[in-house]
């Protein structure tokens, strides 16, 4: 005849089941601690003000689309000014993507 075992199941306690918020309680010592980035980090997006894409009047040099480009993504004018240029340098269609913007972002 074949005889059965009986499997115990160790109970857990309170202190042995995992915490909301990533705490671990019991079990801390079964998980390495995770390096969490700085919150001052230069790329974190803590400082994003989140703008609705305009062109500026104020700002503008001819349509104000490099200028509402950088207003909506938090960057200087001449610096997206300066990458548009550097960008000319390259084939593809920026001029034209340039007239489309300038028709589809409303103004400021």
């Amino acid at each position: 005849m074949l005889s059965a075992t009986r499997s115990t199941r160790r109970s857990r306690n309170a202190s042995d089941v995992p915490l909301a918020g990533g705490e671990l309680g019991g079990w801390s010592g079964l998980f390495p601690e995770v390096p969490q980035p700085p919150a001052t980090h230069p790329w974190c997006m803590t400082t994003y003000q989140k703008t609705s894409l305009q062109r500026p009047h104020d700002q503008a040099m001819i349509a104000g689309v490099c200028a509402g480009l950088a207003r909506r993504f938090g960057m200087g004018p001449n610096t997206v000014r300066a990458l548009f240029l550097l960008s000319c340098l390259l084939p593809g269609p920026q001029f034209v993507v340039y007239l489309v913007l300038w028709v589809l972002i409303p103004k400021s």
